[in-house]
């Protein structure tokens, strides 16, 4: 990878989660130490990662002054700026960059985002550029296309005339599918490096486990689903549209529903149960839930069936989150209970080998990069991951959903496994 970088000034690399990406940035970043001037290097990632990728910096490059804006730079070193997707627009437009890397850039997949324009504008005035993430891709290939863009504008000058070209599209003029292109197969296979997890490391064995749950009474369900409105407690929830429903059916699965200014309706609650079954029977784990209100539930049942934990959240500080990892970590507490989001990159837990899926993200790449939380360099044991998931709804779905992605995703790294 290192070999790569230091030939181009522009690479998309896909090594997969847990492979040692932050280790293989900095060693780009030691190789181009010039000792006759100063050089700068931005580093973007996500926020929760940033304080784990100062760390590394100052193990392994430790002359050079790590900052998270251009106001700490100082003049007589090198410098490493680390911040996160959100703050790039912050940084001055009047600097020019040696160095730019994107962590995570599957941040940047979107072709019309915010931070698509910023990252573009960002990588304008750097001399190199560089994106790495285990999960290139959600769902089509115009994702990776987006990543690319970013260093390559000219590549997809318009937008419109690239989706068209390359991708069949629905009323929203959204890719559903591919066409048979082998022009984009080129384009990326020019532009990216990258192999699985699996064909990198020599990881232990994963074993992947269903928790069957069961609505006592699926009365409320079932009417809502047939006819997307329902009365609960003198409220009327609505789906608005079929991403609302969908999204408002999965809650109710979980036991709530959100109505007005984001306020839950306790249901009755499926996963309860055997959730705390199956706890009872684990020394320790990390548990995945995706949405807010799940985590607290999950931290109700816990401590009821007296079981301690810490809790991982957007909503906490750095040092909140930083403090719930290193508790768990030195098994101070049993459980690590995360926001999937929140809790999918960044974290080394070899320290446990189960993964307790409450309810699903529904993003393969959170999913897929939640997996190498425990099974990862330093794990010595078979993984397990258990999914609870709900009879007739659409938790057998989405698992089907996020399978069939994992296959494409596998397929696609066989395109950027090539040689040099």
């Amino acid at each position: 990878v290192v070999d790569i970088m230091r030939k181009n000034h522009y690479y998309c690399f896909y090594m997969g989660p847990g492979t040692g990406k932050t280790i293989m940035a900095l060693n780009y970043i030691a190789s181009k130490l010039n000792p006759v001037r100063q050089q700068n290097f931005v580093v973007i990632t996500p926020k929760s990662v940033i304080s784990q990728y100062k760390k590394e910096v100052k193990k392994f490059l430790p002359t050079i002054n790590v900052a998270e804006t251009t106001a700490q730079m100082v003049k007589s070193n090198d410098n490493i700026i680390v911040t996160n997707y959100e703050s790039m627009k912050k940084l001055p437009q009047d600097i020019e960059f040696d160095g730019l890397i994107f962590d995570e850039s599957h941040r940047l997949k979107n072709l019309t985002s915010d931070l698509h324009k910023e990252g573009t504008e960002l990588a304008a005035r750097s001399k190199d550029v560089y994106m790495f993430t285990g999960t290139p891709q959600d769902a089509t290939r115009d994702e990776v296309m987006a990543q690319i863009r970013v260093m390559v504008p000219y590549l997809v000058p318009y937008k419109t005339h690239f989706m068209e070209r390359y991708f069949y599209l629905d009323d929203y003029y959204k890719p559903q599918s591919e066409k048979r292109e082998k022009e984009l197969d080129e384009i990326i296979r020019t532009m990216t490096y990258g192999d699985t997890t699996d064909n990198l490391l020599d990881l232990p064995d994963e074993v992947h486990f269903l928790v069957e749950c069961k609505f006592q009474n699926k009365t409320l369900y079932n009417e809502f689903k047939a006819e997307g409105i329902v009365t609960v407690d003198g409220n009327t929830i609505l789906a608005e549209n079929p991403a609302s429903k969908n999204m408002k059916l999965r809650q109710m699965a979980s036991g709530f529903v959100y109505i007005e200014d984001g306020i839950p309706i306790e249901l009755e609650n499926p996963r309860a149960v055997p959730f705390a079954e199956l706890i009872l029977t684990l020394e320790n784990g990390l548990i995945f839930t995706q949405f807010k209100y799940d985590q607290m539930i999950v931290g109700e049942i816990l401590e009821t069936i007296d079981r301690t934990y810490s809790s991982l959240s957007g909503a906490n500080t750095a040092k909140q989150n930083n403090q719930a990892v290193e508790d768990f970590k030195d098994g101070k507490v049993d459980f690590l209970v995360a926001q999937s989001r929140s809790g999918s990159t960044g974290l080394h837990l070899p320290n446990t080998t189960n993964i307790i899926y409450y309810s699903l993200p529904d993003s393969f790449i959170v999913y897929d990069q939640s997996k190498y939380r425990i099974r990862r360099r330093g794990q010595t044991k078979e993984c397990h991951y258990y999914t609870l998931a709900v009879k007739g709804t659409e938790d057998k779905k989405m698992i089907r959903r996020l399978e069939k992605k994992l296959n494409a995703s596998n397929n696609n790294f066989k395109l950027y496994r090539r040689s040099k």
